[in-house]
């Protein structure tokens, strides 16, 4: 037969392990948790077509130029640390806020301004072929493409693959995926802007 005493220490275990598991880790980062809830993106357009599936089916862009071509939006950021999980089709979607430090192209965006970007998949649940994830803390350079779903704006790079990492003056792309020149690859960043800007 159970006493009071040893059925309070069962009922105080269970409470634990229950906090335990909804907790996750004590050093977690809430806003880094991939989240069922869609709560947790409040301008989650949800299930509905978004365009968002194009940037995770399209092959990168084979140079520079068709990457160009292909974006709407050009602009050098610092990724900010807030970052959330959407669900797409039962599919995570990361959506990164930057902060604008250039726009090379692009309408209705200044220097200053805050924008969102998303990218196909998760840091904990990673497609085979993905692009290396933005970073907060990092500055890039993003080649975007732009739709308007329900009012809410969507900013994906270019296939998947219009994310370039700005590491001691130098752009370079990370994508493994990309048929870009050596050349093109990494470039001084003075380089990059004059190739972006031409024409």
């Amino acid at each position: 037969m159970l006493t009071t005493l040893k059925v309070r220490t069962i009922v105080l275990v269970a409470l634990v392990l229950v906090v335990g598991l909804a907790g996750g880790c004590g050093n977690s980062q809430p806003t880094r948790r991939f989240a069922a809830s869609k709560a947790t993106c409040p301008n989650d357009v949800g299930e509905g077509p978004t365009g968002l599936l194009k940037g995770m089916r399209l092959a990168a862009p084979p140079s520079l130029d068709a990457m160009k071509a292909a974006a709407d939006t050009i602009v050098r950021v610092t990724a900010s640390e807030t970052v959330c999980t959407e669900m797409e089709h039962e599919l995570p979607i990361t959506v990164r806020t930057v902060n604008i430090l250039e726009v090379l192209e692009g309408d209705g965006i200044n220097v200053g301004d805050s924008i969102e970007v998303r990218q196909s998949g998760s840091p904990r649940m990673p497609f085979d072929d993905s692009p290396p994830f933005i970073t907060g803390g990092s500055e890039y350079v993003l080649y975007l493409e732009t739709s308007i779903v329900d009012g809410v704006v969507l900013r994906i790079p270019v296939a998947g693959s219009g994310v370039f990492a700005v590491v001691d003056g130098a752009v370079a792309h990370l994508d493994p995926r990309t048929t870009f020149t050596d050349a093109e690859k990494k470039l001084p960043l003075n380089e990059w802007r004059a190739k972006v800007t031409a024409g």
